[in-house]
């Protein structure tokens, strides 16, 4: 016999109890419901509930057991398919992680995106362009044409001195241990995140952290993407700590690494958090000059900036960018640009405004670098879904609505399957070409409404710490015995 599992439901209250009693327990019957043991599913309920108690602790017991008997009744099923429902889609979700963990460690060949960041250093190193095609640069398919795409390095000249020291080891060996500093980085972050938010009820959210379709993208394709998350992990630690030039300097080397985040910076310096903006701008500029320094980095850039210019992948799918949605849109990708230039002038468009939302409203610090983070990933030009790592430290510790849970899943549709869903048709590329774009949408708007309901509490609050209803006048415990029987 399966121990019975217990619930204590603290409810403070006395309106909500009486009035929402019956749908109290049926929330609780739904949520705690699954309990697995050795020799089987046992599920049930009883409520044991006496007015005496309800009076001095205002607790309702709920006790989990007797799934058999349960069962047997064919009237409770109802109740218990949507739980078998939702154990079968954890089970699929589970399988998923698996899947995606294999395919992003198995053999080194071939490199992906590596190939072209290793590409790229080695050319530099020996003197020749770092922004041209060579033969270990990755080609992923374009569209449902079956055109190829030379995926070339675009980050900027900064990030060569990044992978400089580990190339001397040869692609393979470096895109192993490349893939091992990147595990190293993430478990770090993983780690600094719950430490700073030890709330237990946060901790399922770990699940939805392992299935993002991001940290996958991240390990399959070789990329740099864990460097930015432990940077933002970085600031977000240093804005709860009030060190703003600390978190000034993340996210200028965030900045100087992927300029796109550029947004985030100039977003705090017009809702007047200027200190951490003003230092994330000048640590970006110094970082930036770094190249400069070396007889030919007024070169390197002017190559990287023809490179950028001349990208052919912008209707990539993993492209999550505004432009990017317009550009699958066009029939003849790469030889018109009317849908993209669309894109661009509602890029613009979204600038302005976010920019003026943030000098009117002038938000908190931690609530105009969320809404920078998501605009950044919108603007792009370039956004792909391993930039999507940087969100996690903000959906891990703040309270959810329905479409932030809704977009945060939608970050968790694999990349297998997104090739599969993208690359069947010309109507799926061009309106599912990237579904992670209708995710970051979602949780983009859910933060500009938040914003404008003046919701006071942002984070997700422990039992400990969530305030307790104080009451002006004496409870009337007759009424409420009353109402519960």
């Amino acid at each position: 016999m399966t121990p019975a599992a217990s619930l204590w439901i603290q409810i403070a209250d006395n309106n909500w109890v009486s009035n929402n009693r019956q749908s109290g327990l049926r929330i609780a019957y739904c949520l705690f419901g699954l309990h697995w043991a050795s020799s089987g599913t046992e599920f049930g309920y009883s409520f044991n509930g006496e007015t005496k108690r309800m009076r001095s602790g205002l607790r309702s017991e709920i006790s989990i057991s007797n799934l058999r008997d349960l069962a047997n009744r064919s009237n409770d099923w109802p109740r218990t398919l949507p739980l078998l429902g939702a154990a079968f889609c954890l089970l699929v979700y589970y399988f998923t992680i698996i899947l995606q963990t294999l395919a992003s460690f198995k053999s080194a060949l071939p490199l992906y995106d590596y190939g072209s960041l290793y590409a790229s250093v080695y050319a530099w190193v020996h003197h020749l362009n770092p922004y041209l095609d060579y033969p270990l640069t990755y080609h992923p398919a374009l569209d449902v044409r079956g055109m190829f795409v030379p995926a070339v390095n675009l980050n900027p000249p900064v990030s060569l001195y990044l992978f400089r020291p580990i190339i001397a080891v040869g692609p393979i060996a470096s895109a192993e241990l490349w893939a091992l500093i990147s595990v190293c980085l993430f478990i770090v972050s993983v780690a600094l995140i719950i430490r700073a938010n030890p709330n237990p009820a946060l901790r399922t959210r770990i699940l939805l952290v392992l299935g993002m379709g991001g940290v996958w993208y991240t390990f399959e394709l070789g990329q740099m993407y864990m460097v930015l998350l432990l940077l933002t992990v970085v600031a977000w630690l240093a804005f709860r700590r009030n060190a703003f030039v600390t978190a000034g300097l993340a996210i200028g080397v965030l900045c100087a690494l992927k300029p796109t985040f550029l947004v985030w910076p100039v977003l705090l310096i017009l809702s007047r958090h200027r200190k951490a903006g003003i230092s994330a701008l000048l640590t970006f500029a110094t970082a930036s000059v770094l190249p400069l320094a070396s007889g030919d980095g007024v070169e390197l850039y002017r190559l990287w900036a023809a490179a950028c210019k001349g990208f052919r992948g912008i209707p990539l799918p993993t492209n999550s960018a505004i432009v990017a949605m317009f550009a699958r849109l066009d029939p003849y990708t790469g030889i018109t640009h009317y849908y993209r230039d669309l894109g661009y002038a509602l890029t613009i468009i979204m600038l302005l405004a976010v920019a003026w939302i943030a000098f009117s409203k002038a938000p908190d610090i931690y609530r105009i670098s969320e809404i920078a983070l998501i605009v950044s990933l919108l603007a792009g030009p370039v956004s792909w879904l391993g930039y999507t790592v940087v969100l996690i430290p903000m959906l891990y510790e703040r309270q959810l609505n329905a479409l932030m849970r809704i977009g945060w899943i939608i970050l968790c549709i694999p990349l297998h399957v997104l090739a599969w869903i993208a690359l069947s048709s010309p109507a799926q590329f061009a309106i599912a070409g990237s579904p992670y774009f209708y995710g970051l949408a979602l949780i983009g708007a859910s933060l500009i409404y938040e914003l404008y309901e003046k919701q006071q509490e942002r984070l997700v609050l422990s039992p400990a710490e969530a305030p307790v209803p104080c009451r002006s006048v004496p409870l009337n415990e007759t009424a409420l015995e009353a109402s519960w029987e």
